[in-house]
């Protein structure tokens, strides 16, 4: 699909800074319209990431076409921004909102038709990733793949919301549910008390296709858990990992390896660091390295 790019970010990010819809008409872009094949489709974009949907758009030739296909009829997302969050109050929410969040917005097997879930698809069948999806309760949202984060009690903290690309590269949208500065949580911690071995990784990607890959060599379930970046793993976290024998799995970049090393020195007793490629220094990381295994048993 072709463009004509004479998108104005100026004037987007002033009209739809007062808009109350995630989505709104890229500003000047045209691209082929999907009913009339004129370059005259003004596609939607993200206010935050600055996705193009170029099938969600209004079409310029109001007389003799008029194609407009939205993206949702429904206000922006209740999920809040990084920086919305960290700017209020720590208030826990009540457990009723916890369980009304759980079922209502996780909708555990809805998470198979997320961005994240299809490409899941292209890799393995679906029997394991709705085994994942249940095992982590992953669950979806417009789109985008819901990752819920426990307490160190093992009880839901918050919901991290994500959206990936085709190719399961995460975009830059990451948002928290409920609203309010909850405790951190980590993705997986619920399972902890059930293991005596933790396989520790910065990703939830990461841990998704870890529990995913031990699964295949050992026909066993496993405990991963993901930090959600290098300083996520805090000491009331790492009180709960005493006693375990703990298997740290850093990205291949400067801060992956300096965090997880502290982490390291405070489990040394009971951890293992495993650096997956001490040449590499992108981000790399474990999750990369398990998915260009598949692709090469596949095409092997």
């Amino acid at each position: 699909m072709t463009f004509t790019m004479a998108f104005d970010k100026a004037r987007f990010d002033r009209e739809s800074q007062g808009s109350e819809f995630q989505f709104n008409l890229a500003c000047g872009m045209k691209v082929v319209c999907p009913a009339c094949s004129e370059k005259t489709f003004v596609p939607y974009m993200d206010k935050e990431t600055y996705e193009i949907l170029l099938d969600k758009g209004r079409c310029d030739r109001q007389a003799k076409c008029g194609h407009y296909s939205p993206p949702n009829s429904n206000p922006i997302s209740k999920f809040k921004s990084r920086a919305e969050v960290q700017a209020e109050a720590f208030k826990m929410p009540s457990n009723q909102d916890l369980e009304n969040y759980k079922w209502d917005a996780l909708g555990l097997l809805k998470g198979m038709t997320s961005c994240f879930s299809l490409w899941l698809l292209t890799l393995q069948p679906q029997d394991l990733i709705q085994k994942a999806i249940v095992w982590f309760e992953i669950g979806r949202h417009e789109g985008g793949v819901i990752f819920p984060c426990f307490n160190e009690f093992g009880r839901i903290a918050r919901f991290k919301f994500m959206r990936y690309q085709s190719n399961g590269k995460r975009t830059k949208y990451i948002s928290y549910l409920p609203k309010g500065n909850y405790d951190r949580g980590l993705f997986g911690f619920q399972h902890v008390k059930d293991f005596d071995t933790v396989y520790i990784v910065e990703s939830e990607k990461s841990a998704v296709l870890g529990f995913m890959a031990y699964f295949l060599k050992y026909g066993k379930l496993s405990c991963w858990i993901a930090t959600g970046g290098t300083n996520g793993l805090t000491e009331k976290y790492i009180q709960k990992l005493k006693g375990k024998k703990c298997i740290l799995i850093p990205d291949c970049d400067s801060a992956g390896r300096l965090a997880f090393s502290n982490y390291y020195v405070k489990l040394v007793d009971n951890s293992k660091y495993i650096d997956i490629a001490p040449e590499k220094e992108c981000g790399y990381d474990i999750a990369d390295k398990i998915e260009g295994g598949w692709k090469k048993k596949r095409n092997g």
